[in-house]
């Protein structure tokens, strides 16, 4: 494995759309770390709200791409990702802030761990104000959420966020691809982000692209030999996780969307090799024992 160098360069790469107040917030919050970044990359998707005009007034030293449409996350962060020429690439939410100490604590991560070749901050959420203790403890995380993502450039595939996703499970893609290089994901508790959820999400549309880009993610990129069962598993997954007749049909829609895709030739098969695969799903094994065990911990504390 190749060794990063002791003391690397990081960018940031943002991608946003009309929020311009929160992703004010998110650089000034980047631009506060206690490691130096590099470059702070902005992708603009064509918001109307005044955002380019604030961060080209409030941070005339940030590289502010305008993509003229909204390319959404994926497209957003490809953009970005051709523009840095930095060791690493942290990812980060429009509407996200970081610890001061987030990306030290990944850095660190980086030069202790060479095998490892992504690594994710806790990401918390405000609103549900939860005590919470920074905790020296490196997480498999074969599932990593985008809200705060450090990634080698170097294992990275030109334009690696898949396109066709638009937004929602991209981050599993991206991850395949590490395992695929021989590298691991982790999830590092001392990194500590924030996602402060704007608005824009809503549970149906979340539930079309969760049940649309689990197709599309072992489709594309599960080998042959594995691929049958764990598209069912998965097919089957999103379909229970409908409460509604409104719901089961946004699932249909979602499964005609993949094969409209397919059929089309906009989501073609790229496997990971079977090696990469397999670890990739004992990956996930592990990351449900450790959930079961703390989850064990938790009940045996409490009694019954």
């Amino acid at each position: 494995m190749k060794p990063l160098p002791h003391d690397p360069t990081l960018a940031a790469v943002i991608v946003s759309f009309n929020r311009r107040k929160d992703v004010l917030k998110a650089i000034e919050s980047i631009k506060a770390q206690s490691y130096p970044v590099s470059q702070i990359i902005v992708v603009d998707n064509d918001s109307r709200d005044g955002t380019v005009e604030a961060l080209r007034t409030e941070h005339p030293d940030v590289e502010v791409i305008e993509t003229g449409r909204n390319a959404g996350a994926c497209g957003g962060r490809n953009i970005g990702t051709r523009q840095v020429t930095c060791d690493l690439v942290h990812y980060v939410d429009d509407d996200a802030t970081l610890e001061p100490d987030a990306l030290e604590e990944i850095v660190s991560i980086f030069r202790r761990f060479p095998y490892m070749g992504a690594v994710s901050s806790l990401i918390l959420d405000p609103r549900q104000n939860i005590p919470f203790t920074k905790s020296p403890s490196l997480r498999c995380y074969p599932h990593p959420r985008e809200g705060s993502l450090c990634v080698r450039m170097d294992l990275l595939p030109p334009d690696p966020w898949p396109e066709n996703f638009f937004y929602y499970g991209e981050g599993m893609w991206v991850a395949l691809e590490i395992y695929n290089r021989g590298y691991e994901v982790g999830l590092w508790l001392n990194s500590i982000a924030h996602h402060h959820v704007a608005p824009g999400g809503h549970r149906r549309s979340l539930l079309f692209f969760f049940a649309r880009n689990s197709f599309l993610l072992y489709y594309q990129r599960f080998p042959l030999a594995l691929m049958p069962p764990i598209l069912a598993y998965k097919v089957l997954r999103s379909l229970i996780a409908a409460r509604s007749p409104r719901e089961v049909w946004d699932w249909a829609r979602a499964m005609g969307d993949s094969l409209r895709l397919i059929l089309m030739g906009k989501a073609r098969r790229d496997p990971i090799t079977i090696q990469a695969a397999r670890k990739y799903l004992g990956a996930i094994r592990h990351q449900l024992e450790e959930i079961g065990a703390e989850t064990d911990s938790v009940t045996t504390e409490r009694g019954p």
